[in-house]
């Protein structure tokens, strides 16, 4: 499966940095990425307008597309540590993906009671 990421951001510097995060984290994978990058969220609909792109939206995903995306989110704030950070990072996933959150207190916690 190959994933397909938009980045929006009117940052040069950030849109790249976005975007090697994102080629860095699928390529530790066994899932293929393709990132487009884009200076605006308005760019970015542009695109599906004209046809260009489709956008998945969470609420038209199947239901093990969804699982999948919720233990990639789940990953990852285990590996970047996000569960003892405050940073910017650290509440965007903590408010953006409550679900994929908790999962990753969860496993924390049975990490922890493992001899």
């Amino acid at each position: 499966m190959i994933f397909h990421i938009a980045v929006c951001a009117g940052d040069p510097a950030l849109r790249a940095v976005l975007r090697r995060h994102c080629e860095d984290y699928f390529a530790r994978r066994a899932t293929g990425c393709a990132v487009a990058c884009f200076d605006s969220p308005e760019a970015l609909l542009e695109q599906e307008r004209l046809g260009r792109l489709k956008i998945v939206r969470y609420s038209e995903m199947t239901a093990e597309s969804l699982a999948w995306v919720e233990a990639a989110e789940t990953v990852t704030i285990l590996e970047h540590g996000l569960l003892h950070e405050d940073g910017a990072f650290a509440r965007y996933m903590r408010e953006k993906y409550p679900r994929s959150w908790e999962q990753a207190q969860a496993r924390e916690k049975e990490r922890e009671a493992q001899p």
